[in-house]
């Protein structure tokens, strides 16, 4: 099999997030999301996701709706809960959402949801997208509380967010975080949702959990820069999504 039939065993998301930021320094005249997209996916990308806010919409606005109209596999977009988002999604092409929270610190990144002091407003963000046949993931923390929560906004599929075990600052650390984790992910698949994982992973991160049988998806977006500066972009998607899918293999070789 090649890594474009290997879909059933572990997906690859890949974020232009980071390829926007980029052309935000160069100019948009040089640089085609879309076509990086397209190559994404022929590289063996199985899902392309973009986040826009207030601030970015005018200028993503139609990059997004070619992005949701072209997308040969899964485009997703990647929203804060807003009045603003709420409209424009209503109208667009857009037919999956990953809910997020807009970060304090940094207009261009996103945040896990808070779903502790803000979800009857998610709940309802949520619900209309829903309505509108809008099929709508969530970034969380890999907490019982953000997980029991996220079950009740009846969302079957989460992003876990695995900063803690990215930025443990030693082994002791890492292995609590990646404990965390793994009863988290446990945790979602018993309450019947898919279950993907994002953070800013290196290599050996990336392989270690790729392991874990019942991660569904990884979600990349600065190690694919870091390799495509190496790689160019097309072989580093290629190489990356060749390595979740032999790792998996390798682990249901060894009977995982």
């Amino acid at each position: 099999m090649n890594i474009h039939q290997q879909r059933q065993l572990l997906d690859l998301s890949v974020s232009l997030n980071s390829m926007v930021q980029v052309r935000e320094k160069i100019g948009a005249q040089f640089f085609d999301l879309s076509s990086f997209s397209l190559l994404a996916e022929e590289a063996g990308a199985d899902c392309i996701s973009l986040y826009v806010d207030e601030s970015s919409w005018s200028s993503l606005a139609l990059n997004v709706e070619v992005l949701a109209r072209q997308a040969i596999n899964t485009f997703t977009l990647e929203v804060a809960v807003a009045d603003f988002m709420l409209e424009r999604l209503m109208t667009s092409a857009v037919k999956h959402v990953c809910v997020v929270a807009a970060s304090a610190a940094d207009a261009a990144h996103y945040a896990v949801l808070d779903l502790e002091q803000n979800f009857s407003q998610i709940q309802s963000f949520v619900k209309q997208l829903q309505a509108r046949g809008i099929y709508v993931s969530a970034f969380i923390s890999p907490t019982p509380a953000a997980i029991a929560a996220v079950a009740e906004l009846r969302v079957s599929r989460v992003r876990l967010d695995c900063s803690s075990y990215v930025e443990a600052a030693d082994d002791s650390q890492r292995t609590h975080a990646l404990a965390q984790i793994q009863t988290a992910i446990t945790n979602c698949v018993g309450r019947g949702m898919v279950v993907g994982i994002e953070g800013k992973f290196d290599s050996a991160q990336v392989q270690a959990l790729a392991t874990i049988s019942d991660i569904s998806q990884f979600h990349l977006n600065e190690l694919l820069v870091a390799h495509s500066l190496q790689f160019g972009w097309e072989s580093a998607i290629r190489n990356i999504k060749a390595s979740l899918v032999k790792s998996r293999l390798n682990r249901r070789a060894d009977g995982g």
